[in-house]
């Protein structure tokens, strides 16, 4: 859980990614239809709500590797957004409407029309490494980046999200009413 100066910290840095077209489409998607389709166990939750947590993940991790938070949190965001648009001609096919090989290359695609830095481009890029054939995470972001979108799955299925996200993505996603206050700067 974060503090209350994290998550406002947290908010300013990726804040205006939850207005996003594309962002906002990823809460029709589940959080890990893989996971459903093929150990036929369902995690609940959705994309959008997954990224939150990763990028909150990647945030609370960024300074003990020497990374940059604001790129932390953005990469964390966004490396799943391209699940919001159809990549490739097997997204077509697929019950999301996209398949889910495509969709690193498709986030770091929205990432650059979105003018983010390369360190988050380049980390969307490789963040599924080895399941898509990409290099493997080399530098700190990316290996952030892919570290934290695997944790947040594991704590998912073990059932802990709601103990350590639960405020935090009441608040970061407007759920204000059941979340708890963040003092007013004076």
């Amino acid at each position: 859980m974060l503090s209350a100066t994290e998550l406002e910290e947290f908010e300013s840095y990726a804040g205006d990614i939850l207005k996003n077209r594309d962002f906002k489409k990823l809460a029709a998607i589940p959080g890990s239809y893989a996971i459903k389709k093929f150990l036929n166990k369902s995690v609940g939750g959705t994309k959008q709500e997954h990224s939150v947590r990763t990028g909150i993940l990647c945030c609370r991790f960024a300074k003990k590797l020497g990374v940059d938070k604001k790129l932390a949190a953005r990469s964390g965001m966004l490396h799943d957004i391209g699940l919001a648009r159809p990549g490739c001609r097997l997204c077509r096919n697929s019950e999301y409407y996209n398949c889910g090989w495509c969709h690193s290359k498709v986030s770091a695609r929205i990432a650059t029309e979105l003018h983010e830095d390369s360190a988050v481009i380049n980390a969307i890029r490789v963040h599924m490494f080895p399941a898509y054939p990409t290099r493997p995470p080399l530098k700190p972001l990316e290996l952030l980046l892919w570290f934290c979108d695997r944790l947040d799955v594991i704590i998912f299925m073990l059932g802990l999200s709601n103990r350590f996200f639960a405020e935090d993505l009441k608040y970061i996603m407007g759920k204000k009413q059941n979340a708890r206050k963040i003092p007013q700067r004076v």
